[in-house]
């Protein structure tokens, strides 16, 4: 069968607006004053609390619930008073709900999943102890009582009750959405044969499952979750912001939500049905040794056309949950492709039971379709190992792919059945070439079906010029406007002069009054950048500067053999000669660069072109 190979270039900057993407739950934190407006849409927020030794509860005056720890179900301190679900005590995320006709409502009226919101009484909410429970009555016919029981120190009954108090028959299904967050900052996973978006129903559904804080050993914070006799119908399982249908789902699961509903029984005047369920705290999974958690985006977000943020930030918690002190700790952040983040990080000992926070950042690269990536830490002493990984969802960055010029050299079959195409990809109105190329900019289909694995490199059949370029920077205080705009625009510098043909090596000599530092060639840009970064721009006020101290280092440099020789001198004031600050002449370090091949360009102050820029550079 032939095949038909199609290529398509996207993204390089020409960006669509879009409107941004929520995908921050902090909007749906609520504190105990009911301070945030939205908090308190349809009334005063209330909460009551149920507290056992292991465990706590709260329930609001809208059927949502949190859940977290006491002293948790171990003498260990690593799960006392952490979050079970996200947001303890104040949030909004898990909540009960009764689908009346098939419009799924919360205990408060408020609309779920797209639905429309219905008449609500405000009803009572009441503590008793041992049981705290919400009544109310929705769309003036289906009342609802929302229990919350204490059965054990380690566990809590939830039970949701509906009855139609009309006098018509009335479809309704109770349910609860759950949104775990085991430990501290933590999210959850649930061993339902893996952590993939799924519907089970009817005797798919388990009599019982985990949650735990870790997929993997040791699983930190545990809990398990069962059903009796009026068990749900369906349970999804998802991600939270896709559950509640605020955005299209992800077959990736970064953020868990379980949502439970029984099934949907037509009620006739005075019938009721009701969901019930166990939940439990057990015994958790912690190493004796290190154990980690960290807090960073579990999912970014399009903002103003941008990705946002693209800064990956992670707050990490090291404990020692040993006897003994550990010795320095290295930590590293990583994420495989194509978000590429790669760090690390050093901290002192850790003593028995204590416990330290670190930062470690990583950046996150636009890219052009949903993508979910594993990202792990590490931490490690040489005696004791411990880490995580967590799912990071990346939404696809806006892209265009008009104004792009696209030209197919030639298809290298060589290697059947793997192929190879030669292509070049312009900017059609000015017809430069696209530098920068990388996987995420380049899609590729094979009879109409997508192709994920595929390798870019640059076409190496084509002799490329070398160049060594080397940088004599002035670093006073008066430059410091001149340091940035170099920084800045390197990296599009090294793009431009590859893309026509260049092999660039790049070198820098700073100086003021003496030489300041000398970064030797580097074929590294980014590394080359971060050097220039460092570059601070001080002292100053006595000019001259001593240029020609640093232009004859610049001689120094071990330039190729077959390279092309270039500095660019960059100072904004004139130079010592011969006196107590440097014995060189004009004459003598012209004659230098001149014999070592090496052509000079200036930038500076045009009162200083013609007597003292201008011999070097005519």
């Amino acid at each position: 069968m032939p095949r038909f190979l199609a290529l398509a270039i996207v993204g390089m900057g020409l960006v669509i607006p879009a409107s941004g993407q929520d995908v921050t739950k902090a909007r749906y934190d609520r504190d105990s004053s009911c301070g945030q407006e939205a908090a308190c849409k349809g009334g005063s927020f209330e909460t009551v609390l149920l507290e056992t030794t292991a465990i706590a509860a709260t329930l609001a005056t809208d059927g949502s619930f949190t859940l977290g720890t006491t002293k948790g179900a171990s003498a260990e301190t690593l799960d006392d008073d952490v979050q079970v679900t996200y947001g303890f005590p104040y949030a909004v995320t898990s909540f009960a709900y009764l689908s009346i006709d098939g419009n799924a409502v919360r205990l408060d009226g408020e609309d779920l999943f797209g639905g429309v919101s219905t008449s609500s009484e405000s009803g009572i909410l009441r503590w008793t102890p041992g049981n705290m429970e919400k009544t109310g009555l929705l769309g003036g016919d289906v009342f609802a009582q929302f229990r919350i029981t204490k059965e054990s120190d380690t566990s809590l009954v939830f039970d949701l009750l509906a009855r139609n108090e009309g006098s018509g028959t009335v479809s309704v299904a109770p349910g609860l959405v759950l949104d775990p967050a085991m430990g501290k900052w933590g999210d959850g996973y649930v061993n339902l044969d893996g952590m993939t978006t799924r519907t089970l129903a009817g005797s798919d559904i388990p009599a019982a499952f985990q949650i735990s804080e870790r997929q993997d050993v040791p699983e930190g914070l545990r809990a398990g979750i069962a059903f009796g006799g009026n068990g749900p119908a369906r349970l999804d399982v998802g991600n939270w912001f896709d559950l509640m249908g605020l955005r299209e789902a992800s077959a990736a699961i970064y953020d868990l939500a379980l949502r439970m509903e029984g099934e949907a029984v037509e009620l006739a005047p005075g019938d009721t049905t009701r969901l019930s369920m166990v939940f439990s705290l057990e015994p958790p999974d912690f190493p004796a040794g290190l154990f980690v958690r960290a807090d960073m985006p579990q999912s970014l977000t399009i903002a103003g056309g941008r990705l946002f943020p693209q800064d990956l930030r992670a707050r990490i918690e090291l404990s020692n949950n040993s006897a003994s002190a550990t010795g320095d700790i290295e930590v590293s952040l990583g994420a495989a492709s194509p978000v590429d983040i790669a760090t690390d990080g050093q901290t002192d000992p850790l003593q028995p039971g204590e416990s330290r926070v670190v930062f470690l950042e990583g950046f996150v690269p636009e890219i052009y379709e949903d993508t979910s990536v594993e990202v792990t830490l590490e931490a490690s002493d040489g005696q004791f190992t411990d880490g995580l990984e967590r799912t990071l969802f990346v939404p696809a960055a806006p892209y265009s792919d008009e104004g792009i010029l696209l030209s197919i050299d030639s298809v290298i079959t060589s290697g059947f059945p793997t192929l190879g195409v030669i292509f070049e990809a312009k900017i059609e109105e000015t017809e430069a070439r696209i530098p920068g190329l990388r996987p995420s900019n380049v899609f590729l289909w094979e009879n109409g079906t997508r192709i994920q694995d595929f390798s870019l490199t640059r076409d190496s059949t084509r002799s490329l010029e070398a160049v060594d370029l080397v940088f004599v920077l002035d670093v006073t205080g008066s430059m410091r406007n001149e340091i940035e705009g170099v920084r800045a625009n390197l990296i599009e510098f090294g793009d431009s002069i590859r893309v026509q043909g260049i092999d660039p090596r790049m070198a820098m000599v700073t100086f003021r009054d003496e030489l300041a530092d000398v970064f030797e060639f580097t074929t590294d840009i980014t590394a080359f950048q971060n050097f220039v970064g460092r570059q601070v721009a001080t002292g100053g006020g006595d000019a001259p500067e001593n240029s020609l101290a640093a232009l004859e280092r610049a001689v120094q440099l071990p330039f190729r053999e077959e390279a092309l020789r270039v500095v660019i001198w960059i100072t904004d004031e004139r130079f010592h000669e011969q006196d107590n600050v440097t014995s060189l002449s004009r004459s003598e370090v012209l004659d230098n660069l001149l014999g070592a091949g090496i052509v000079v360009y200036s930038v500076g102050a045009s009162n200083y072109v013609t007597d003292w820029y201008g011999p070097f550079v005519d």
